[in-house]
């Protein structure tokens, strides 16, 4: 009889974590960015598109973020990029964010990339980015 509550208090538990719902870990934060730059490396624009928050792709068009991605890649191929800040914040909706910055040399320009990345089912998703060439 012990066993048998044992293993249902156990099953409770694990049944109630399952329906909290599950934090992107803040570490996940700059695999996302260097995902976000290996795609850029290989072209792949769409898929950039098409695996970022939902708010993103509400309120922008698939074309002008395509043409701003070709735009950075004209620049070079990106290196790795070395992140100089990151803030956590919550939208008033109550979802998470992340603004890291981070120093990326292409081949024709030293620059800053901010990005805005937003908790989307426990996955930091594309939700903003923003270059900037920096002198050198």
């Amino acid at each position: 009889m012990h066993i048998k509550v044992s293993v249902l208090l156990l099953v409770a538990v694990l049944s109630a974590c399952s329906l909290t719902p599950r934090e992107a870990p803040t570490e996940d934060v700059d695999k996302a960015a260097v995902l976000f730059f290996e795609r850029l490396k290989a072209g792949d624009y769409e898929k950039i598109y098409d695996d970022s928050a939902k708010a993103f792709q509400a309120k922008t068009q698939k074309q002008s973020v395509i043409e701003s991605l070709k735009q950075m890649a004209a620049m070079g191929t990106p290196s790795s990029p070395d992140r100089l800040q990151m803030t956590f914040n919550k939208e008033e909706d109550g979802k998470r964010t992340a603004d890291p910055t981070y120093a990326v040399r292409f081949d024709k320009v030293s620059a800053s990339v901010h990005f805005r990345f937003m908790d989307e089912g426990g996955e930091w998703k594309l939700a903003a980015f923003e270059l900037k060439q920096r002198g050198g």
